[in-house]
């Protein structure tokens, strides 16, 4: 009697092992994705509560707007860590923009979309 397995046994296997890749795959990227799509709100959220900290520094007039840059932010201790784009890991641009409007005793604050820096706007890791 002859050892090992037959061809059908190596086929059933190999079949078995790609059905287990073809639900699993999906599922870990959509996990992945999820996390990088967290952390990204995470940023806005710490970005529009260093704003408010900001806004608290400055007086801005009624029905006026105020633009304040990612750096000043950084300068003024307002933010104190890099910010990074979860899909590539690069670092936020400096000159990313966003802005405070006043209306009223109400304040509007505004993050737009983040573009990436370049090598002298980040902090190594």
């Amino acid at each position: 009697m002859k050892k090992g397995f037959t061809l059908v046994e190596l086929l059933t296997v190999v079949t078995l092992l790609g059905v287990f890749a073809l639900i699993t795959i999906p599922a870990v990227t959509n996990i992945l994705d999820k996390q990088k799509e967290k952390i990204n709100k995470q940023n806005i959220q710490a970005i529009e509560d260093a704003l408010k900290d900001y806004n608290n520094e400055i007086e801005i007039s009624d029905g006026s707007t105020k633009t304040v840059t990612l750096l000043e932010l950084k300068q003024k201790g307002l933010i104190d860590y890099e910010f990074r784009n979860s899909k590539n890991n690069k670092c936020y641009s400096n000159s990313n923009s966003f802005t405070i409007k006043r209306i009223g005793e109400v304040y509007k604050y505004t993050v737009g979309n983040l573009t990436d820096g370049i090598a002298s706007d980040c902090v190594p890791q």
